[in-house]
């Protein structure tokens, strides 16, 4: 978690690529995402990171495929969920910003 982890150590990482293991099994229905619940938990950290000067690069997989490309195991929905969940949470952080 990076809520335990100090702002020195964050800090250090500055102009760094941090690789981070998300899990983006979200529910999914007719190709989108039902609960991005899972998303949301990681915008804090991810902004975090990149706050401090980091460029972060997410890894994540969904459901077992088995070796075969099955399009509806695909995280295409999750992506256009996290730009969705990113723009409302830039646009939330600058209604925060001092003398707004």
């Amino acid at each position: 978690m990076l809520s335990v982890i100090s702002d020195d150590k964050v800090s250090q990482w500055s102009s760094q690529r941090i690789l981070m293991r998300v899990d983006y099994n979200c529910p999914m229905s007719d190709g989108r995402v039902t609960d991005a619940t899972r998303i949301d938990r990681t915008l804090a950290g991810i902004k975090r990171l990149t706050d401090a000067g980091a460029s972060v690069i997410l890894m994540s997989h969904f459901g077992r495929p088995k070796g075969a490309r099955q399009a509806e195991m695909s995280l295409a929905p999750v992506r256009w969920q996290m730009i969705f969940a990113a723009q409302a949470l830039q646009r939330w952080h600058l209604r925060l910003r001092p003398g707004k």
